[in-house]
């Protein structure tokens, strides 16, 4: 079948992309209350937000081959994020004759919450990496 049947609006796509760059706003919100130790439970609505434009992605396939440019992008940089987030922890755990991982690096990397946070950032940095290579 050629076309669409049911073509994107123009509202839809705007809800989008305003819906990743909110996403992408409430991961950073995170990653700032974190690290200033704010109680997780304060940043409820902000982690629901850098959740919704993550999940947007699942459901991208109605959306231009543009926007799913720029998710693949996001994707990317998430996929190497965690490869090397892996590869840090594997070798740590390798150098130290116990198998724990002890190192500076990796005890900031144990923290499950940090983790989630980060790849979320990383997600977004793709995103936004793609979106201003294309605009610039």
């Amino acid at each position: 079948m050629f076309g669409d049947p049911q073509p994107i609006t123009q509202k839809q796509r705007s809800i989008a992309y305003g819906t990743m760059w909110l996403g992408a706003i409430g991961s950073l919100l995170l990653l700032v209350s974190h690290l200033a130790g704010w109680h997780v439970g304060k940043s409820g609505p902000v982690m629901g937000i850098a959740a919704g434009g993550m999940l947007s992605v699942a459901w991208n396939y109605r959306m231009d081959d543009y926007f799913r440019s720029l998710c693949a992008k996001g994707q990317q940089f998430l996929t190497f994020f965690m490869g090397a987030y892996l590869l840090v922890l594997w070798a740590d755990i390798t150098l130290h004759d116990d198998g724990k991982a002890d190192g500076v690096l990796t005890a900031w990397m144990a923290d499950g919450y940090m983790a989630a946070i980060s790849a979320s950032v990383a997600f977004y940095a793709g995103y936004a990496y793609a979106y201003v290579r294309d605009r610039f």
